[in-house]
């Protein structure tokens, strides 16, 4: 997928944050893009290794001793079955009986021919016995064997060419090919701005593993608390236990914030579930073999073990980081006194100043935050959502695929209910939200509390619609039922010609209990 389809997926459920989309789109196109690559030449070098296998197949190699030695071997038995023959012909020659007549002349012709025999035979012998050595070297090591494995380095010499040959442009410049390295995000924000929502969403837009694991269970190894192993374990167990998907996987860390070190000064006491966290951290970061137990939980050393490559698995932390926003404005700010010092205001102590400073976190304030350095080094992408205005609130309620107005209309669409919220109204519980501090999250709450009422007594109550207007979003008097002898659109039109509705009006009906 490219970075832009990323971006238009996360840009349905989440409003705002247009930096953190950008950011996190490029980053986990980059990773699925390296994961290809990756595997293109994992998969050239098991077909490689597969060819060469076939090749070799039902062949046995030898060694040049070992040829040296069948040598011996061949040529001492062919010398000792030469021995045998020759010893059967002088037993024959010396047993046969020769007639007396036969003269001297004679004696020496036979002689002559049969030592011509003898020859014609260790000729004959000398051939047969070259025969069998070569067949019995064609058996065991074929003549094209050799030429196979010239043909195989070959092919592996034009594939090391073809992997490490620079990539060339349409302008005709040549690139060098480079190995790539992952880059993990680290995503900083108040609370309530979308961070968890981003990392929930981009778990139904890729098709690799994606492992949402929170920080605050964590502790060091040997403490009461969950190893830092058990999020990998998570991740092998999504996906469906098997590794070589896992070791591609994504990783999402929340509340990153909360293993902090609470100090800057050196403790006595050693801080478990703080920095002794973010040391254990480091190697599954940076990337390195770790031992995870395959079923699970603490480590046993008896137990089994699975070898997870973390150099390959993407790492994103989010975490509200709150204090953060005044170690940035005390070094941003200068010093001074008299009538124009520059003194911090109290809208920039709100929680929606925090964004705009958060855009100017150096690796410097993470550290006064209470990370360690080789924690905040190995983020070279650090980004900040920013709090939501009112107009966004109101996109949040109503724009996104799961928005919470829609939610609440399918609840009362099952009863036979419509639910009808004005536009005035959805601004009164954005400015709620926003004042209580709690971003998108508070939305819920408000809505919960304003529809309580009616959904209690809706499942018995003969009514059409539920309408919730800007003195019911205030607080000044309940929700609104509709009876089914007046329509939305009638009631709209007579509330819009400031027309007022009695108690003795049996159609419009306010939510008491």
């Amino acid at each position: 997928m490219a970075p832009k389809e990323f971006y238009k997926g996360m840009d349905e459920h989440v409003i705002g944050q247009h930096a953190v989309k950008i950011s996190l789109s490029v980053g986990l196109h980059n990773h699925l893009l390296r994961s290809k690559i990756l595997r293109s030449k994992k998969k050239s070098s098991l077909q490689s290794s597969s060819l060469s296998n076939v090749v070799n197949e039902g062949e046995d190699t030898i060694n040049p001793s070992d040829l040296a030695a069948l040598q011996m071997i061949t040529h001492s038995s062919s010398s000792l079955h030469s021995q045998l023959l020759d010893n059967t012909n002088t037993n024959s020659t010396s047993n046969s009986s020769f007639p007396q007549s036969i003269s001297l002349g004679q004696r020496t012709e036979t002689s002559l021919s049969s030592k011509e025999k003898e020859k014609e035979k260790e000729l004959k012998e000398k051939k047969e016995k070259e025969k069998l050595q070569i067949q019995m070297m064609n058996d065991i090591l074929p003549n094209d064997t050799v030429e196979e494995d010239n043909r195989e380095k070959e092919r592996e010499r034009e594939r090391d060419r073809h992997e490490d040959s620079p990539i060339k442009l349409s302008n005709g410049k040549h690139i060098e090919n480079v190995l790539l390295e992952k880059t993990n995000i680290l995503l900083l924000g108040p609370t309530g701005s979308g961070k968890t929502l981003m990392a929930k969403t981009l778990a139904k837009l890729i098709n690799v593993p994606l492992v949402i694991a929170d920080a605050t269970c964590l502790t060091q190894a040997g403490y009461v608390g969950e190893d830092v192993e058990s999020i990998l374990h998570k991740l092998y167990m999504e996906a469906g236990q098997d590794q070589e998907l896992a070791e591609r996987g994504i990783v999402y860390i929340d509340e990153i914030d909360k293993i902090a070190r609470k100090s800057e000064n050196v403790s006595i006491t050693r801080d478990v579930s703080g920095e002794g966290v973010q040391q254990a951290l480091l190697k599954i970061l940076e990337g390195s073999i770790v031992n995870v137990p395959r079923d699970g939980g603490r480590k046993n050393p008896r137990g089994e073990f699975i070898q997870i490559d973390t150099t390959n698995i993407l790492f994103i932390c989010g975490g509200a980081f709150a204090g953060l926003e005044t170690v940035v404005r005390n070094r941003l700010s200068t010093s001074s006194i008299g009538f124009n010092a520059n003194m911090p205001t109290k809208e920039s102590l709100e929680p929606d100043h925090q964004g705009p400073n958060f855009d100017h976190v150096e690796p410097a304030d993470l550290m006064r935050f209470g990370l360690i350095p080789e924690f905040t080094g190995r983020f070279p992408t650090i980004v900040s959502t920013h709090m939501l205005t009112i107009d966004q609130m109101v996109e949040v309620l109503t724009k996104p695929k799961n928005a919470l107005v829609k939610q609440y209309c399918y609840q009362f669409a099952l009863h036979d209910v419509e639910l009808y919220i004005t536009h005035e109204a959805l601004q009164v519980i954005a400015e709620q939200a926003l004042q209580q501090k709690t971003g998108a999250r508070g939305l819920r709450a408000i809505m919960e509390r304003l529809l309580r009422n009616a959904m209690f007594i809706i499942p018995d109550e003969e009514c059409h619609t539920v309408v919730v207007d800007e003195a019911a979003a205030r607080g000044k008097r309940n929700v609104i039922l509709l009876k089914k002898s007046i329509t939305l659109e009638e009631y709209l039109l007579k509330i819009q010609n400031n027309e007022i509705f009695g108690e003795e009006d049996e159609r419009v009906k306010e939510v008491c209990i």
